[in-house]
């Protein structure tokens, strides 16, 4: 392997207070592949955005359910749009993603995200 190789292919190590690009959630890097966060996601979309956009009154997740009829890839896209834009109160980091993840009955999909953040993915 070339020096240039090498060094397109290296991946820093994980940060947990580094900020998620909607396109790294969209096509997120595994050893096994890339996979699509917001269908993992399934019909855990409420609890999710529940969380991460702090909906305590209940009214901003079910209008995003209601503005995307009601499909879970689109509702859970919309979700960490507008988490990523700032609009939530939680805090925009992969800590905070994977944390709200594992609190919405996601360990496995937070587990897998972490273990590949922290690996050296060769894209």
């Amino acid at each position: 392997m070339t020096a240039a190789k090498a060094a397109h292919n290296f991946k820093p190590p994980f940060e947990e207070d580094a900020k998620p690009a909607l396109s790294e959630l969209v096509e997120f890097p595994t050893a096994s592949g890339n996979i699509d966060v917001t269908t993992k996601v399934g019909m855990k979309y409420e609890k999710l955005g529940t969380l991460l956009l702090g909906d305590t009154d209940g009214v901003v997740v079910p209008t995003i359910i209601f503005e995307c009829q009601q499909k879970a890839d689109k509702i859970t896209l919309e979700i960490l749009r507008r988490w990523l834009s700032g609009k939530g109160r939680q805090p925009v980091t992969w800590k905070t993603l994977t944390g709200c993840m594992r609190s919405s009955g996601l360990p496995e999909l937070a587990s897998l995200m972490e273990k590949s953040l922290r690996d050296i993915v060769d894209f």
